[in-house]
């Protein structure tokens, strides 16, 4: 993807939809195109690691060994706690299809926070959508009394 591909695919995504265009060219400049086959794993739980991916295409599931947690798509972010927490995953990450990422890591997302208030915006009201679904997943799974 050239540098225009990629600033208009992010603009369709949660994370980077309020970055104003002009902005978000230097979003997509910095982001490495990444195409990983079907059946490989991109992330290790208990690896330590500071990427964050955009899925473009194909489709990646989010595991504990076997255990799915959850599977996700074009458009979908995973591995943005990893940029702001350099921290072991929690989880690993494996393609169930081709896939083609966009990749970014922390020293360039720590550039971006600073240099475009807006894209810190965008960063908070992502995160906190994303505490939010965990957040009500876990109460509808809580028991209910009678």
């Amino acid at each position: 993807m050239n540098t225009f591909e990629k600033m208009l695919f992010l603009k369709s995504t949660p994370l980077f939809c309020m970055i104003k265009e002009e902005a978000l060219i230097n979003v997509a400049q910095s982001m490495e195109n990444e195409t990983v086959a079907a059946g490989k794993t991109i992330i290790k739980k208990g690896e330590v690691s500071d990427t964050m991916y955009v899925i473009v295409s194909g489709k990646v599931k989010i595991h504990d060994g076997s255990i799915l947690i959850k599977e996700m798509s074009s458009k979908e972010i995973f591995g943005e706690l990893s940029t702001f927490l350099l921290d072991e995953r929690i989880a690993s990450v494996t393609t169930v299809e081709d896939c083609f990422f966009l990749k970014i890591n922390q020293p360039i997302i720590y550039e971006l926070i600073e240099a475009l208030p807006e894209f810190s915006l965008g960063v908070i009201q992502f995160l906190c959508k994303r505490i939010r679904e965990i957040s009500k997943s876990q109460i509808e799974a809580l028991p209910r009394k009678g």
